[in-house]
């Protein structure tokens, strides 16, 4: 029985090894950017945004930049993970932010909402305008609010949704009838507002009405954390 056995040089060895660590190298080179290529395509640009001595409670995006809000101020980023800077005015964490054309609106405790004004490019922006019922209790914390046109709509742990006018900062209408806090807020239209809350139900109101807002409800049960409305579909 005859059997051929291959003599392999160094040299040969060498060669091959240096192909195959060569050929793994490029393989995952390629690989590594074409997902990074991928990333940027999807979310425009790479950013990481870091604030761990304040939190991030929330967050909203508007053009190139990005909105967050944590304890006592709410931080505008540019989209390279920059900050830029921060607006105080809060004495507890942003629970909710809304942009409605140049101005932002942030929600607090002491049942409290802030308007700013992103056209004002002062490093230290101040307080355009402040909500907060006359009567309410101070622990109440307001962890929602939306803006449409010339309204601020906000929802807290007193279980009540308000109206404000943009114009005096006076509220217009106080929607009662959850008896859990109100968790989120969404509009439909122009004239009307969806109410979610911790009692496991969504309420639709018709903000055109003088009295009695209230036009029907939704049983969703369990806490009501977020949701979303479209043209036909609520979720």
């Amino acid at each position: 029985v005859y059997a051929y056995v291959p003599t392999i040089s160094f040299y040969s060895f060498f060669v091959v090894n240096f192909s195959l660590l060569l050929s793994c190298f490029l393989f995952f080179f390629f690989k590594q950017k074409t997902a990074y290529e991928m990333l940027r395509s999807l979310v425009g640009s790479e950013m990481c945004i870091r604030d761990r001595e304040e939190g991030v409670m929330c967050a909203s995006v508007s053009g190139d930049k990005l909105y967050t809000g944590g304890l006592g101020a709410v931080v505008e980023w540019d989209l390279d993970g920059k900050m830029l800077r921060r607006f105080e005015g809060h004495e507890d964490f942003v629970w909710s932010i809304t942009l409605n054309q140049n101005s932002l609106f942030s929600t607090s405790a002491q049942n409290t909402a802030i308007q700013w004004d992103l056209n004002c490019h002062s490093e230290k922006p101040t307080p355009v305008m402040r909500f907060a019922p006359a009567q309410s209790e101070d622990t109440a914390i307001v962890w929602a609010c939306a803006a449409h046109s010339d309204h601020l709509y906000t929802g807290g742990s007193d279980c009540k949704a308000r109206v404000w006018d943009l114009c005096n900062g006076k509220m217009v209408a106080c929607l009662e009838g959850h008896s859990g806090w109100i968790t989120a807020l969404a509009l439909h239209g122009q004239c009307s507002l969806l109410t979610a809350s911790a009692d496991g139900t969504v309420r639709l109101w018709d903000l055109m009405r003088k009295r009695d807002h209230f036009v029907r409800e939704f049983q969703i049960g369990g806490w009501v954390m977020s949701m979303a409305v479209s043209s036909l579909t609520l979720w």
